[in-house]
């Protein structure tokens, strides 16, 4: 990034110019986790809804107030006392999860997720619970993204790349969730 001069032994010597991109990293990684959290490589989490059983009708869960980081439950499977259950349905653009209220038991159900919130100062060994693939291509989001400042057109050109990665990582994953939904549909495998 132009300050190699500050970077000795892999130890960073504070500049005005290495503090300002190390003080930008942060909000940049979590712009390019919100960027590629929808590209079709999840976390998948799991939450678990205790059924007293003892109601009529529909009894409906909102999953997001019940896990903040829930993305969607595309391909996942939902257990009522550790077997799988299909007697469920879904409203609220498939974020409310409609089960018998007669049913007693665990309900575990098993979600994709929004990356978690970084918080705005992290160490150098601060984990990112992300999958490999996503987390090959945060460098290039926030190369690209402090680049920019110094050099649109080699920013623009790192920026195109990652966007490039991106849809192609989206792509693949598009492709395996067809196969998926098609195996559901048939019956044949219980995921």
């Amino acid at each position: 990034m132009g300050e190699e001069q500050c970077v000795t032994n892999g130890v960073i010597t504070p500049s005005a110019a290495a503090s300002a991109f190390l003080k930008a990293m942060p909000a940049l990684t979590q712009q390019g986790l919100a960027l590629l959290a929808t590209a079709g490589r999840y976390l998948v989490r799991e939450m678990t809804i205790d059924q007293p059983g003892d109601g009529d009708g529909v009894a409906r869960y909102d999953l997001r107030e019940r896990a903040p980081d829930f993305y969607s439950l595309m391909a996942r499977r939902v257990l009522l006392n550790d077997e799988p259950c299909a007697e469920y349905s879904l409203e609220g653009g498939g974020a409310v999860l409609c089960v018998p209220a007669r049913k007693r038991g665990v309900w575990r159900v098993y979600y994709n997720a929004y990356p978690a919130r970084l918080p705005a100062e992290i160490a150098d060994d601060t984990p990112l619970e992300v999958v490999p693939e996503v987390y090959a291509l945060l460098p290039l989001f926030i190369e690209g993204r402090l680049r920019i400042i110094h050099d649109e057109d080699y920013g623009t050109a790192i920026l195109n790349e990652f966007e490039q990665r991106r849809a192609e990582l989206e792509s693949r994953s598009r492709a395996f969730w067809d196969v998926v939904a098609t195996v559901l549909r048939e019956g044949s495998v219980a995921l």
